[in-house]
């Protein structure tokens, strides 16, 4: 009987140890299928209506090489430019080069700026295979900025993410302007401004003297007011500079003065400051200017430079009430000629464009009228030389973000263009070390009339 017991005691005790036995290793068969089913999920996503699933270890790379690749148009940006060109968003996309459609719904690009957690998808165009984004210039301050494009693919741990840098600033706008003295010009001289121009793609504003139509041949001054004419068909402009000549004043219905600042090498009256003459007498003498503008094919002027810079309340009134939009006479102090005339001007080389202020012309920050004064702080190129010109430059803008808006304006003459040519070379060698265009910098070369503070209104 104790035998039995024993022998049932011992058997019961097998069954227990071997169901003991298989309950752990179903257990472990259990844990290591659910590990696997697990992983195998994580990595795998049935495509619909194909055969092929996509893993993660096939599509990451793929996903990593299209943000590898993707990049802006151009590094620097500009909060105000020239009408019509001012851009008020970067438009960029990210070419798919590789991955198939049927993939695609499997993850997302998405981006942001400067490391802002309000990231945004990117939309996906299937006709240009590229992802589309969008950044608005106008809710960023200038300075330096990051674009973060990262992406999101489902049951993947991904955290690949490329930044692409761009430069917001305010534009340095730099204009060339021709002082035209009413006398016959060199062809090799108007070559040589055509070969400037070219190089450096910088438009020239044009102060066009009348003078012309009187002081030389008609054959000759029609040539010439042909060149200028081709000239703004190729995006230059055309503004309006009078020497005060003897000639053309009389012309005009007024008696020449005999007050002079000591040059008159183009004839006589040449160096008369405008400013002799009263508001009536001038504004006759604008009267003629514009009239001739008009009978030899050119529109009418809206801006004006006095020879010699002489340009006081009065002129300047003659010139707003006559219909002008912008004077640049404006300049820093000088004496001038033989007799050692003082300039009427007072600025500095890096006074900005403002209204002008008939009562005291240097003041520039009352403004009570409607003309803007565009100084000339870049100073010309007769009487300074190139390391100067370049100075006057470095004082609006040196490098990097400009944090205003900055016009700087130089001055050429085309009669003894000869002496300014290498001058001007130097000049605008480095200033295009900014260009916009080469997307460099911030520099962009105008004419005067599409500044946006004179074109915004019209």
């Amino acid at each position: 009987m104790g035998h039995n017991n024993e022998q049932k005691f011992t058997t019961f005790f097998l069954l227990i140890l071997i169901l003991a036995l298989s309950i752990g290793v179903f257990t472990i068969f259990k844990n290591n299928f659910d590990a696997q089913y697990k992983a195998k999920k994580e990595s795998s996503q049935e495509v619909k209506g194909d055969a092929k699933s996509v893993d993660c270890a096939t599509i990451q790379p793929l996903v990593q090489n299209v943000i590898e690749n993707s990049s802006l148009p151009r590094k620097w940006y500009l909060k105000e430019s020239v009408k019509g060109t001012t851009q008020s968003e970067i438009l960029f996309d990210v070419v798919n080069s590789s991955i198939q459609d049927t993939d695609l719904e499997f993850f997302t690009l998405k981006y942001a700026v400067d490391k802002s957690e309000n990231f945004k998808e990117m939309e996906y165009s299937k006709a240009q295979k590229k992802w589309l984004g969008k950044i608005n210039l106008d809710e960023l301050e200038v300075g330096e900025h990051l674009i973060k494009i990262f992406s999101d693919i489902n049951g993947c741990d991904f955290a690949y993410a490329k930044e692409l840098p761009f430069t917001l600033s305010y534009p340095v706008f730099v204009t060339w302007t021709l002082d035209w003295e009413g006398t016959d010009v060199k062809n090799s001289n108007l070559d040589s401004i055509v070969e400037i121009s070219s190089k450096y793609e910088i438009p020239v504003t044009h102060f066009f003297n009348p003078y012309i139509y009187y002081s030389t041949s008609e054959s000759r001054s029609k040539y010439i007011t042909n060149w200028i004419i081709n000239r703004k068909n190729l995006g230059d402009s055309v503004g309006l500079h009078l020497h005060m000549y003897d000639k053309y004043v009389t012309a005009a219905g007024v008696t020449p003065v005999e007050v002079k600042w000591g040059y008159n090498g183009y004839g006589e009256g040449y160096d008369v400051p405008t400013l002799e003459y009263s508001y009536s007498e001038f504004r006759k003498i604008l009267s003629l200017a514009k009239s001739d503008f008009q009978r030899n094919g050119l529109s009418n002027p809206i801006l004006y430079r006095a020879g010699g810079w002489f340009a006081d309340g009065e002129i300047l009134k003659a010139l707003e009430d006559s219909g002008f939009v912008a004077d640049s006479s404006g300049r820093t102090s000088y004496v001038i000629g033989t007799n050692k005339l003082v300039g009427p001007w007072k600025l500095s080389t890096n006074t900005q464009p403002y209204k002008l202020n008939m009562k005291d012309q240097n003041d520039t920050q009352n403004g009570d009228s409607k003309l803007w004064e565009i100084p000339n702080n870049g100073l010309d190129s007769w009487s300074f030389n190139a390391k100067q010109m370049i100075s006057a430059f470095t004082e609006n803008y040196s490098t990097g973000v400009s944090q205003n808006t900055k016009v700087v304006t130089y001055l050429s003459h085309p009669q003894g263009f000869e002496h300014d040519y290498s001058i001007l070379n130097e000049v605008f060698t480095y200033i295009s070390e900014f260009s916009f265009n080469t997307d460099s910098g911030p520099v962009i070369f105008v004419t005067i009339d599409k500044l946006p503070m004179l074109s915004e209104n019209r």
